[in-house]
């Protein structure tokens, strides 16, 4: 969103600033950690990440990876049924389906570039696992970016960047960055891994 930058940014070998911005938006999915709800229908939540055409076989799918299927049948109308509190009949979710939502959102609109920040936030640690586990297996042709604080997360990344006071402190994969005498990484690494061993 920003051209003001020094340097450049390249995507697919071309500078950002040389692509039209419908463009640029087109190529991304973004989660953040405090997501939208949005209070239409189940389906409408999953589909605005890509709403031109219905493709019930990606939903499905999508539905049965992010393990929606249990909410939806609980749902008295279905994927029809509204969310939220606005509609009269609307159906609340707690924390952790809307997230799940989110996601979903993000998997349906089937973009180049996924941004995931703290994205499991609202999740169980075995939940959170689970959708890191996920993504890493579908994201496999695809360009990921997550932004987390929890070691354990970031430990399924190709590439590990290590930002410190806004800049790059330490990069490299998780058996590199855990070796590194005195690194950054490691010490947040060990210190959050002492949380889950006592």
């Amino acid at each position: 969103m920003y051209d003001d930058y020094e340097g450049q940014i390249l995507i697919n070998g071309q500078e950002i600033r040389a692509y039209e911005f419908s463009q640029l938006k087109g190529l991304f999915a973004l989660v953040f950690q405090n997501f939208a709800k949005y209070e239409i229908s189940f389906e409408d939540n999953i589909m605005i990440g890509n709403s031109l055409i219905k493709d019930d076989k990606q939903l499905k799918s999508v539905v049965e990876k992010l393990k929606l299927g249990e909410i939806l049948k609980g749902l008295p109308a279905g994927e029809k049924t509204s969310l939220g509190k606005i509609f009269k009949g609307g159906q609340d979710l707690s924390g952790g389906p809307w997230q799940r939502l989110a996601l979903a959102r993000l998997l349906y609109a089937n973009k180049q570039i996924n941004i995931l920040d703290e994205p499991t936030a609202a999740l169980d640690p075995v939940a959170e696992s689970e959708i890191y586990e996920m993504f890493h297996e579908v994201a496999k042709n695809k360009f990921v970016l997550y932004i987390t604080h929890r070691m354990g997360a970031a430990k399924i990344a190709d590439q590990i960047l290590v930002i410190d006071e806004g800049a790059v402190a330490e990069k490299g994969s998780h058996a590199e960055l855990i070796n590194l005498d005195d690194g950054k990484y490691a010490k947040m690494y060990t210190r959050q891994k002492w949380w889950y061993v006592q």
